[in-house]
């Protein structure tokens, strides 16, 4: 082994050892370097859940000890976190969200009213984990994964912050998802859009992907879910009869209407058991509309069985401020207009590219796409390069530890044989090796003011752009 690899292989050693962390960096260092990281114990479906549950078990189970909202999809469900959260807290409620992957802080797994916690808060919480991550360390399981810490954080930080309601967004799919260990009978559970994604782990097809999902149902519980396509529409309602569930539709065609899209924003009228007329979105992704309407039907649900009023003022305050990252996030550069999404799948890229030719561009944008390995980056390429004037490719995480989530690299044979059998390999510009340089190179290489460049493809690499504060 090299001098490097022993350097690793030390810190590593070093960091399982520890019994308490210092400071905020340590604490995500030991996250990061103590847990397991490989496919096989990531995505290890019955078992993972079991460990899941093993592990919360040992902390005392706190996600039952609240109200909580749990959100399933391909698309969509971290937006309508957000936006069920703020309209929760804008009625008087204290909101927990648990959303993933983070984008900028790993504090965002686990927010109250929308605020990442204090540092100091966040030590102590890892503080308090280790001795029982230590203890599963010598079970039959082993040790939890970071995803699973990150899940059983939230869940003890909503408990000790004493919150009204958690919302809770799934990781990877919804049936062996750590935060499918919610059994409390007034769970409501939420199914946003469904896709093709995580198809080496969640199946084939849609209706694989969509069973996967449909199971943070409980039995002979709530939720309702978007009327994405009729053959999830027949797994869902299949699913919620096995267990007795009441699974209502929305079609969002019948609520959300007159919608209005602009670079100031979107204005949209919902009707529904409330009317709210001239509903503003600070952001030009009209595909948020969707994910504003599925976040009204569960707080109209929510309102009903709880016997809360709903304030439409509230409503459209909650809209009109809440910032959700990486989501078609415009920025400005010198006189350069930036959009980042972080669209990870071709359903994604598809919504994106419907939501930019809403704006009506002067000229065709520059793309900077970057992938995980494991994407459809064939199919999302395709999407992208005829509506494209370049695009630029772009790799991330060159310096993470955390194998599983390596990004596509220049010599990646998955990648070369997608440019050489496009038949817009033309449209191919210069190939990065960080986000950060993709980006100023860009804009330094295109002047014109016109000239819209969009960064996608993953959220990983939009995360990369900012350092956590």
């Amino acid at each position: 082994m090299n001098r490097a690899g022993t350097e690793t292989k030390n810190f590593r050693q070093n960091i399982r050892e520890h019994t308490t962390v210092a400071n905020f960096a340590d604490a995500r260092d030991f996250l990061q370097e103590s847990l397991p990281s490989s496919p096989k114990v990531l995505y290890s479906k019955d078992v993972g859940l079991k460990r899941a549950k093993t592990f919360y078990e040992l902390l005392g189970n706190p996600q039952e000890n609240y109200k909580s909202i749990h959100i399933a999809g391909t698309s969509g469900k971290g937006s309508t976190a957000y936006y069920l959260s703020s309209l929760l807290q804008k009625h008087g409620f204290k909101v927990g969200t648990h959303v993933s992957p983070h984008i900028y802080d790993i504090r965002e797994r686990a927010m109250i009213n929308l605020k990442w916690m204090p540092k100091l808060q966040f030590i102590e919480c890892v503080n308090s984990l280790i001795p029982k991550i230590n203890k599963m360390g010598s079970s039959f399981y082993g040790r939890p994964t970071y995803f699973e810490v990150c899940t059983a954080m939230a869940f003890l930080i909503f408990k000790n912050e004493n919150v009204d309601y958690a919302v809770v967004e799934t990781g990877i799919g919804g049936q062996y998802d750590a935060t499918n260990t919610i059994n409390r009978n007034d769970k409501l559970s939420v199914i946003t859009r469904i896709g093709l994604d995580h198809t080496n782990i969640l199946g084939k097809t849609i209706a694989d992907i969509t069973r996967q999902k449909a199971q943070i149902l409980t039995n002979r519980g709530n939720g309702f879910f978007l009327n994405s396509s009729q053959e999830a529409r027949k797994v869902i309602i299949d699913v919620a009869a096995t267990k007795n569930a009441n699974a209502h539709e929305v079609n969002i065609d019948n609520f959300a209407n007159n919608i209005r899209v602009s670079w100031k924003g979107i204005l949209f009228d919902y009707s529904g058991k409330v009317d709210i007329k001239d509903i503003f979105i600070p952001t030009i992704a009209k595909y948020q509309v969707e994910n504003a309407t599925m976040a009204i039907q569960a707080l109209e649900t929510l309102a009903s069985r709880d016997g809360f009023d709903i304030d439409k003022n509230k409503v459209k305050d909650a809209f009109a401020t809440t910032y959700i990252p990486a989501r078609m996030e415009v920025r400005n550069i010198g006189n350069k207009t930036i959009i980042l999404d972080g669209a990870h799948n071709p359903q994604e890229i598809r919504i994106l590219i419907d939501s930019l030719n809403e704006l009506n561009l002067a000229k065709k944008p520059i793309f900077i796409f970057g992938a995980k390995a494991d994407k459809d980056t064939g199919e999302m390429l395709d999407i992208i390069l005829p509506y494209a004037q370049k695009v630029n490719l772009c790799s991330f995480f060159k310096d993470t530890k955390t194998s599983h989530l390596r990004s596509l690299s220049s010599k990646s044979k998955k990648m070369v044989a997608v440019i050489n059998e496009s038949k817009f390999r033309n449209k191919i510009g210069k190939f990065f090796n960080n986000p950060r340089d993709a980006l100023m190179q860009t804009i330094d290489e295109n002047n014109d003011k016109e000239q819209i460049i969009v960064m996608t493809g993953s959220m990983y690499m939009i995360g990369d752009l900012q350092p956590s504060s």
